[in-house]
């Protein structure tokens, strides 16, 4: 998935963030694509704290990949390299260096309102979303058929 900053580019970007960092603001960004749909789909916006220090199974990180910011989800930690994903990807992303992470994803909005992901609620559901992806995914099909299937019978 892609985040969007009104096409400004990932340099400028990482210039930014070091200064709002600096003033402990937090950045808001736009999504573009559906790697992470469910829980973050395109359109919705990013409430970004910058340059994280501790990172944790289940994060939505954002990092740099040439030019482009990426938002996928944290699945495992070896050493100094991070391994993420996203929701509706089925392979992995090469590793990713921790100092190459530019933030973790604070909160989403959208039209249904924001989801804290500090809360106890995302908090627990963020880690199960990171180990289990592939059932969720499935599930999440499986829903959709059948509520289709009940919008034709209804």
């Amino acid at each position: 998935m892609q985040a969007d900053n009104n096409e400004l580019p990932a340099s400028v970007l990482e210039a930014l963030a070091a200064f709002q960092r600096k003033l402990g603001q937090q950045q808001v960004m736009h999504m573009i694509g559906n790697s992470m749909r469910p829980c973050i789909c395109h359109g919705d916006k990013l409430h970004v704290k910058l340059r994280p220090t501790r990172f944790r199974p289940g994060d939505v990180l954002i990092w740099r990949q040439q030019e482009k910011l990426i938002a996928h989800r944290l699945v495992a930690i070896r050493r100094e390299e991070l391994f993420l994903r996203g929701d509706a990807n089925l392979t992995p992303d090469p590793p990713v260096e921790k100092n190459r992470i530019i933030g973790r994803v604070a909160g989403v909005e959208n039209a249904t309102g924001l989801a804290d992901y500090s809360s106890l609620r995302w908090r627990t559901i963020n880690p199960l979303m990171a180990r289990f992806a592939g059932i969720c995914r499935i599930l999440l099909r499986i829903r959709g058929r059948t509520a289709r299937l009940i919008l034709k019978i209804s």
